[in-house]
């Protein structure tokens, strides 16, 4: 019958709930846990200061970290240095172009240009600065006696590196039309091109605006002042669009603009989009990068080209040519300006994002969390000179903005946006250098006074000057990210792991709290204590904490730490149970053990935080028969902490007062026992479970939890002939059924063995313990008939009564 289907589905489920819980009892751990940092992945957010972090987890003391200045402008985009230590840098959307002096702590603006993109910078053998300028696509320089001039107009929207050969000869890197501008040197006084014909020459002349109208020569004034001399806009609308326009308003604009000292021409019209970096090699070839094709391009004497390296990125970052036969070449995906290591002084893709972008200032603001992208955002790559190329280096979420290779030969890569400098020795050594306070991305890395032993290094978001001296630092301290226990803990102690190499002092503090992020709430850092290998945590109970490790050395050696490891517990939570139910009448659970099986794993989740083998000892399983009288009673029951339970079982008839137990001590979260003895009528059962078999005397936890009602019943309905009837108008057959503790569920009757027939009661509803049924058959043939008829209580017991009917003929 259906009931009796449902009622096994419904067991059956019940029984893989019970088997599942039995699992997790069996699974208990130990009380005191423990987390071991030593990967670099366990490190890597932590904050370091004066500290290194290499690639296998190690800490060691790193060079000083020394801020020089800061501004409030953001981002930075390009930043040089000449022979006498002056630095130069572009920074902002405005076009500003800042100098800072040798021994001077702050910068000043030496030049505001038209645009507000200053992405190229560049120094000729004299000294004088360059500058390229977008979206107008001009080139300014700016003199060796201070004054400004436009050098040069491309015709193109942005310049994205300027490069000069050993004859002086300025190369022009632009976009969107992917083409390399040639401008020959030019002297200050004298004309656009000395051996200019004398026809270019007249052009030239026709081409002048009016003398009276044309700006005084070498006045030095930025194209800034004299466009709000005539009240025009700051960036001038027409020159950053590049459009003469038309009107009186724009010619009186054309006329204004002072004319490009030097001529030049198109060297190479690539397929590309941008050319986005250009670079010498020692014997004087041109090397670019492109973007989006991602193209390394070589060009021979003659100036021909040969794409001798196509990546599989989209940009071209950065050339650096590390021996006569091999460069060093930075890819870079174009992944997006939201995307992490992108930000604002990102790819080419991302600059035009944000010239086009109105929220400005509020994407210059932003500062996305670390380690929250884990994609191969960019690529550092040995380029042989016969095109044979070799990935070197590239960290999931570390997008490279900055390259410089120092004298001893070690390569030092930007971080786009956690403020990390990467040392790479060689290929699979390489560690992170320094980390700058505060973050932010590593824009320039340039040669200090002192190249063997300082980097000066430029930072964006907001900008910043920083020096790292590469001495041995006599102190460092290394921050680490706050670590959740998931719940409230008891802390332990707190132990190191040294290197073998390992000299000098180690001392470490904690502070604790209950928000994700420290602050106000939290407990204040200890005082350091020196630490050899424990040490108390003395922290109060808190879900968060940090650990600060402060490493001191000296005469050139320091401590070199390659792992730690803290102990907690959690407090004893107390066991949950769920749903309780009684089974199917009738139906009994037991368990028998099953062999040992050999353990299952997939074979990437051995190398997955916390994998560790299953199946590894015998499992108990559930099987189910019935007995007649049999009551099974399961529970739901687990334990927060994964303490093995202990269950005590008690039973209570509805309307009774005391409980009586049935069962203690039991281990699996069911038990069956033979009611026929039972008073029929509805109980509750009370399962109790305990922890304290895991804890001390005295610390362990209960939960008490009561069932809902349930039904014993062991006795099937009465059945009792009312009335038989026949007659010309056909047979009619009245029963009574009743039951003595439950209601009637379903009634049903066979007539000469045939199908059976569901019947309702004469009301229509099953709905008490006694019912009446009325069988009418009103073309039942002459003769002697056999109806059964069956009846069925909730507990699921039945009673058939065969009846006999006779009709006259």
């Amino acid at each position: 019958m259906k009931n009796t289907s449902k009622g096994r589905n419904g067991f059956l489920a019940l029984a893989v709930l019970a088997l599942s819980a039995v699992g997790f009892a069996v699974s208990a751990e130990a009380k005191t846990r423990d987390t071991i940092h030593q990967t670099f992945s366990d490190f890597r957010e932590g904050e370091l200061e004066r500290i290194s972090l290499h690639r296998d987890g190690r800490l060691s003391l790193g060079p000083g970290v020394e801020e020089q200045f800061a501004l409030e402008e953001n981002p930075l985009w390009r930043a040089i240095s000449d022979m006498g230590g002056n630095l130069y840098f572009s920074a902002g959307l405005e076009g500003k172009v800042y100098q800072q002096r040798p021994g001077e702590e702050a910068a000043e603006v030496i030049f505001e240009a038209e645009g507000p993109l200053v992405r190229a910078l560049a120094l000729d053998t004299d000294e004088q600065l360059y500058i390229g300028v977008s979206p107008q696509g001009a080139v300014w320089r700016i003199r060796t006696d201070g004054e400004a001039e436009l050098f040069y107009d491309t015709g193109e929207q942005y310049i994205w590196d300027l490069a000069f050969d050993d004859d002086g000869v300025l190369f022009v890197a632009t976009g969107p039309e992917g083409r390399i501008h040639r401008v020959p040197p030019h002297i200050p006084g004298e004309g656009a091109e000395e051996e200019a014909d004398e026809e270019d020459e007249e052009e030239l002349v026709e081409e002048a605006p009016p003398e009276e109208e044309q700006p005084e020569e070498n006045s030095g004034e930025s194209p800034d002042a004299e466009d709000t001399e005539n009240g025009e806009g700051e960036n001038g609308e027409n020159a950053e669009n590049g459009e003469n326009g038309e009107g009186e308003e724009n010619e009186t604009e054309t006329e204004e603009r002072p004319e490009p000292v030097a001529a030049g021409e198109i060297f190479y019209d690539s397929e590309e989009d941008h050319i986005t970096v250009l670079a010498f090699s020692r014997e004087g070839h041109l090397m670019a990068g492109s973007s989006p094709g991602g193209m390394v391009y070589r060009f021979d004497s003659e100036g021909e080209p040969y794409v001798l390296f196509n990546s599989e990125d989209r940009e071209i970052r950065a050339l650096v040519e590390e021996t006569s036969e091999s460069w060093l070449v930075v890819t870079y995906t174009n992944v997006g300006a939201g995307a992490r290591g992108g930000g604002e002084s990102g790819s080419v893709a991302q600059v035009l994002q944000l010239l086009e972008t109105a929220a400005q200032e509020e994407s210059a603001g932003r500062r996305p969390g670390r380690g929250s992208n884990q994609r191969e955002l960019s690529g550092l790559y040995r380029l042989q000179s016969d095109g044979f190329a070799e990935k070197i280096w590239s960290v999931p979420g570390v997008a490279i903005h900055s390259l410089l290779v120092r004298p001893n030969g070690d390569i030092l890569l930007g971080d786009g946006q956690a403020g990390l400098i990467f040392r790479l020795v060689e290929r699979g050594d390489w560690e992170v250098l320094a980390g700058l306070p505060g973050g932010g991305a590593v824009s320039e890395l340039l040669h200090g006074d002192d190249p063997e032993n300082e980097v000066r290094v430029l930072a964006g978001k907001p900008v910043r000057a920083f020096l790292l001296d590469f001495s041995l630092e006599e102190n460092g301290v290394f921050t680490s990210k706050p670590y959740s226990a998931d719940r409230l803990a008891r802390w332990g102690q707190f132990g190191l792991r040294r290197s073998v190499e390992s000299r000098g002092t180690v001392k470490v503090s904690f502070r604790g709290g209950n928000t994700p992020e420290p602050g106000r709430t939290w407990s204040d850092w200890s005082e350091p204590v020196s630490i050899s290998e424990k040490v108390p945590m003395g922290l109060p109970v808190s879900r968060y904490f940090q650990y600060r490790l402060h490493l001191e050395g000296s005469q050139g050696v320091g401590p070199v730490l390659s792992g730690v490891r803290f102990f907690y517990r959690f407090f004893n939570a107390p066991p949950e149970i769920g749903e309780i139910r009684k089974l199917k009448e009738n139906w009994v659970l037991e368990l028998y053990p099953q062999p040992p099986q050999p353990p299952s794993v997939d074979f990437d989740q051995i190398f997955r935080d916390n994998a560790r083998p299953q199946n590894d000892r015998a499992r108990a399983q559930l099987r189910a028969f019935e007995k007649p009288g049999a009551v099974t009673i399961a529970w739901q029951a687990r334990d927060p902490d994964g303490d093995s339970l202990h269950f005590r079982l008690r039973l209570r008839k509805e309307g009774d007062e005391d409980w009586f137990t049935l069962a203690e001590d039991l281990t699996e979260p069911f038990y069956s026992f033979e009611a026929m003895g039972y008073e029929e009528g509805y109980y509750r059962a009370e399962v109790t479970a305990s922890d304290a078999h895991d804890h001390p005397a005295g610390a362990g936890r209960e939960t008490t939890k009561v069932s809902e009602p349930f039904l014993i019943d062991h006795t099937p309905p009465e059945i009792e002939v009312l009335s038989r009837r026949a007659s010309e108008d056909g047979a009619t057959l009245r029963l009574r059924a009743a039951d003595g503790a439950s209601r009637l569920v379903a009634a049903e009757y066979r007539l000469n063995g045939g199908e059976a027939q569901a019947v309702l009661p004469d009301d229509g509803f099953f709905d008490d313990r006694v019912k009446e049924f009325t069988l009418h058959w009103p073309d039942l043939p002459s003769g002697t008939h056999q109806v059964i008829f069956r009846v069925e209580d909730e507990a699921g017991n039945a009673r058939n009564k065969q009846i006999r009917l006779t009709v006259p003929e």
